[in-house]
């Protein structure tokens, strides 16, 4: 009998250490299964990765030209406010002081009444 119990014992043994290898069998299938998911992860980081850097890359060089865009657009700018500025007093320059006569005189030409249209002063004419 207790070499029946020691058989009886051992078949339990054997069938616990079955069970366990079943089991581990089965973690090692999940853990390829994790492992094949996280190789593709990995594979789609890089390339998620490289296009992040890529369009780094792209916003750095628009950025660039942004900002040279707004430099020559600020050159000029300046130049040409400063151009208008210096033409605004030429014109002031070339009115007269006083304003002209509806009539056809001039400011500087006497008041003696309505002149003929056809003796207009030659002061009108603007040169």
């Amino acid at each position: 009998m207790d070499l029946r119990r020691q058989v009886e014992q051992l078949r339990l043994q054997a069938r616990a250490k079955d069970d366990e290898a079943r089991k581990l069998a089965g973690q090692l299938a999940e853990a390829k299964k994790l492992q094949t998911q996280v190789t593709s992860l990995e594979d789609r980081l890089r390339v998620m990765d490289d296009m992040m850097m890529s369009k780094s890359e792209d916003i750095a060089k628009l950025e660039a030209q942004l900002a040279a865009a707004k430099e020559a657009a600020a050159k000029p700018a300046p130049a040409k406010r400063g151009k208008a500025a210096a033409k605004a007093p030429a014109k002031a320059k070339d009115a007269p002081s006083m304003p002209v006569d509806v009539m056809g005189k001039s400011a500087d030409a006497p008041a003696k009444g309505p002149a003929p249209a056809e003796k207009a002063p030659a002061t009108d004419a603007k040169p």
